[in-house]
C-alpha cells in the first residue's frame, strides 16, 4: 500500500512538471501594453525580439494578436497593422498574425475606397447645387426686374409683368338654382 501511495505521489510531481505552463512575467506584459498605448511600434518590436528565445514566447505573441484584434474592433486598423507587422517581423511562421495583417490590409484599402468615393459624391453634389443656384439666378434676372436701393445697396426683385392699373373683378350672381359668375379683366377689354 505504501509503494502504491508513493507511486501517486511520483506520477503527480511528474505530471505537474510536464505540463506546467511557462508564464509571461507582468514587467513584460507591462512593456508591451505601454508601447501599445503610446503607440510606439518600435519599441513593441524591440520587446517581442528581446523575447523570442524564451519558452512563453508564444503565450506572448497570443497577447499581443489579442490586442491587434482588439485595435480591429476598435476601428484603430492603422495600430492593429502596425502590431501584426512587429508580431511577423519576429515569428514569419506566425500564420494568425499573417492573416490579420492581411484582412487589415484589405479593410484599409476599402476604407480608403469608400472615402475616396464620399468625397468625389460630395464633390459631384456640391457642383450640381452651384450650378442649380446659376439657372436660379439667370431664372429670376429674366422674370424679375431688379431695383437696388440706392441708400442700402439691397437689391429687390419686382415681376416684369408687374400693373399698378391691373385689377380683376369677379361678378357673382346667385339665384335659387343656379350660380353665374363673370370675371372682368380690364387689360383685356381695351
Amino acid at each position: 500500500m505504501k509503494k502504491l501511495y508513493l507511486e501517486i505521489i511520483v506520477y503527480l510531481v511528474v505530471s505537474s512538471v510536464l505540463f506546467a505552463q511557462a508564464v509571461v512575467p507582468d514587467g513584460v506584459y507591462q512593456k508591451v501594453d505601454s508601447a501599445l498605448q503610446s503607440r510606439a511600434l518600435p519599441d513593441l518590436a524591440a520587446t517581442l525580439a528581446d523575447n523570442a528565445a524564451a519558452p512563453w514566447y508564444p503565450r506572448l505573441e497570443s497577447y499581443v494578436l489579442k490586442l491587434a484584434r482588439q485595435f480591429v474592433v476598435q476601428n484603430e486598423l492603422e495600430l492593429a497593422q502596425g502590431t501584426c507587422r512587429a508580431l511577423i517581423d519576429n515569428n514569419l511562421d506566425n500564420r494568425e498574425a499573417l492573416d490579420l495583417y492581411q484582412s487589415v490590409s484589405d479593410a484599409i484599402e476599402t476604407r480608403n475606397k469608400n472615402a475616396e468615393r464620399k468625397a468625389e459624391l460630395a464633390r459631384v453634389a456640391e457642383f450640381k447645387q452651384k450650378m442649380a443656384e446659376e439657372k436660379i439666378r439667370e431664372d429670376v434676372q429674366k422674370t424679375y426686374v431688379t431695383v437696388t436701393n440706392p441708400e442700402t445697396g439691397k437689391k429687390v426683385y419686382l415681376d416684369q409683368d408687374f400693373n399698378n392699373h391691373y385689377r380683376s373683378y369677379s361678378w357673382d350672381l346667385m339665384l335659387g338654382l343656379a350660380n353665374l359668375g363673370y370675371l372682368s379683366d380690364p387689360v383685356s377689354n381695351r
